[in-house]
């Protein structure tokens, strides 16, 4: 009797572990989401041809994490109440691929730095009163005549021969060109290097007007890079933050961790991001002594139930003044 009841245990055990290994492997349409990294921005953040001053503490950068989920999460999502799991369409756009979205955060992730670069530069500095020559391209519209041409973080020198001084002499010499003529556009890439590209007008983008197809803004006065590693535009707000910091004396961190996520615009305002309670318990894992948080995600961010202090914020100046006050 006891012999077959042993037996019958290690075949029900078999059995469960055989489920679980099954489990383990099976894609389900859904993503893990939970906490992800959160590394200081400092590192990710380049300046040449200013003077910069570093500070004691840090801007940790935070994170969501998403993985696809197989039917084990089913079981460990619910063990764990860091995680939960999200459909499919939740994080992916109708018809989107992983690759796709990937892409699509990669460029949102420039679009923040651009912005966040745009927004310090014009708190810390003169710019962009006084900016460098030429015109920064920070996206290119997609299906427009100069996709696959011209660039981000393409500098435009010239059109036709004639020297480009912001963003409002392109716009004069590219709004007067005649449709379909090809243009010449002088420009410094990235690496440093110039190259004469030709491109022409063409009736594209959601109003299908007469366009090259770019957006641009004041070349910066010295040479600013910021390299995140983090996909999407949440990180625009810290960005800006740790590049101000760097720019001006004094120490804005106070030598403090300061943790924090937010969408910024190139007028400063924050907006609103998603993840915020798996990004605040990220922020805790990585020993931060506040956390700032877009003031839409307040009532959101309470929820998580954390000890860490919250300080809400509408603009980089909030931002800038609670740091400063505090």
């Amino acid at each position: 009797m006891v012999r077959k009841l042993v037996s019958r245990i290690a075949v029900v055990v078999g059995l469960l572990l055989v489920g679980l290994g099954v489990a383990s492997v099976v894609r389900i349409p859904y993503y893990v989401e939970g906490p992800g990294s959160a590394p200081d921005v400092f590192p990710f953040i380049r300046v040449s041809g200013h003077e910069v001053y570093p500070p004691a503490g840090k801007f940790l950068l935070v994170s969501v994490s998403f993985t696809p989920a197989e039917a084990i999460d089913w079981l460990t999502t619910w063990v764990n109440p860091d995680t939960k799991l999200i459909p499919n369409g939740a994080f992916l756009a109708q018809g989107e691929s992983p690759q796709q979205e990937a892409r699509r955060a990669g460029a949102d992730l420039r679009a923040s730095e651009y912005a966040a670069e745009y927004v310090a530069l014009s708190k810390a500095t003169a710019y962009p009163a006084r900016s460098g020559p030429g015109a920064l391209i920070i996206a290119v519209e997609p299906g427009c005549p100069a996709q696959g041409k011209l660039h981000d973080g393409d500098v435009i020198l010239s059109v036709d021969g004639s020297a480009i001084h912001g963003v409002e002499a392109l716009g004069k010499v590219i709004d007067a060109a005649r449709p379909s003529r090809s243009l010449s556009f002088r420009v410094r890439l990235s690496d440093g290097s110039a190259a004469e590209i030709q491109v022409a007008k063409a009736r594209c983008g959601p109003d299908q007007k007469e366009l090259v197809g770019i957006s641009t803004i004041d070349s910066f006065p010295f040479q600013v890079d910021i390299r995140g590693e983090i996909g999407g535009p949440s990180g625009g707000l810290l960005f800006a933050l740790g590049l101000y910091d760097l720019l001006t004396p004094g120490d804005l961190t106070g030598g403090r961790v300061i943790a924090g996520t937010g969408q910024i615009d190139v007028e400063g305002n924050v907006y609103p991001i998603g993840g915020i309670e798996e990004k605040i318990v990220a922020a805790e894992r990585a020993g931060a002594d506040a956390f700032l948080v877009p003031q839409q995600n307040m009532a959101e961010a309470r929820r998580a139930g954390a000890d860490i202090r919250l300080i809400p914020v509408k603009t980089f100046q909030d931002a800038l003044d609670r740091l400063q006050g505090s």
